[in-house]
């Protein structure tokens, strides 16, 4: 979304980026890529974060192609002969930058590209490596488009991604959003240990993502943990006591034991 870079001439429009989501079938990607072991997404706090996370965040954006082709109509990019969109005859192309090596995100990368190509819209992918990835996003930033995962800690919090501050060079805010109305409500919410307070800052924000949708979030998925019969006393997430028996994808082990005593 930098004014500066080609990419603004797509994704400065909030109608478009709100289009380029209600054309994702991430109902189908979370059936057919990770056999329902994920849900989609509602906004970008997961369900994990419980005491934060609304599931009722506005606007929703299920599955509707109508709707996204007369939005792209609206904003002016219509239809070429070719197939892809056009505005002032630049046509509506761009490269999607990801890391290689994951069989479910290329797989998810190619799926939006077919599901983007039905409304007129292209996108090229490229795979580079992990750490090409991260170079990008927080210091050269010369991507129209980047897909990545992110996997938070216990405290919704998510600042690192989405205040203006870390926009700067080495900040993950590598796409340039910037919201005084997003700013204040993550403020907020650090500045305060009342945590119904928070929830309700957190909801706000979601809300305001939701509208601004400075990046899809596209699913959140779920975990599987393969534990022998040996082994006893493992809870994990609401399994167990909660969210807060696991941080990122390590459980804790204060509980758990072997039964044959090896």
């Amino acid at each position: 979304m930098d004014p500066s870079k080609p990419a603004a001439r797509f994704f400065s429009d909030r109608a478009v980026r709100q289009a380029l989501l209600y054309a994702l079938d991430r109902k189908q990607m979370v059936d057919a890529l990770y056999f329902k072991h994920a849900t989609v997404a509602t906004g970008p706090i997961p369900p994990i974060q419980t005491w934060a996370y609304n599931k009722d965040a506005k606007p929703k954006y299920d599955h509707d192609r109508v709707r996204a082709e007369r939005m792209l109509d609206a904003a002016g990019w219509s239809m070429g002969a070719s197939g892809v969109r056009e505005r002032d005859g630049v046509p509506f192309a761009f490269e999607v930058l990801t890391a290689a090596g994951s069989n479910v995100r290329e797989a998810v990368v190619q799926v939006m590209q077919q599901q983007w190509a039905q409304v007129g819209v292209k996108r090229t992918p490229r795979l580079i490596q992990f750490p090409q990835l991260v170079s990008q996003i927080t210091n050269l930033r010369t991507f129209d488009m980047f897909m990545i995962g992110f996997t938070f800690n216990q405290d919704p919090d998510q600042s690192v991604l989405w205040h203006s501050r870390n926009t700067a060079t080495g900040g993950f805010n590598g796409f340039m959003y910037r919201s005084e109305t997003v700013d204040k409500l993550l403020d907020d919410a650090v500045a305060t240990l009342d945590q119904e307070q928070r929830r309700r800052l957190y909801h706000q924000f979601q809300n305001a993502f939701n509208q601004d949708v400075p990046a899809p979030i596209l699913t959140s998925r779920k975990g599987l943990w393969g534990v022998n019969n040996r082994v006893r006393g493992v809870t994990v997430g609401e399994r167990g006591l909660g969210p807060y028996t696991q941080s990122y994808a390590r459980p804790w082990m204060k509980d758990v034991f072997v039964i044959d005593g090896k």
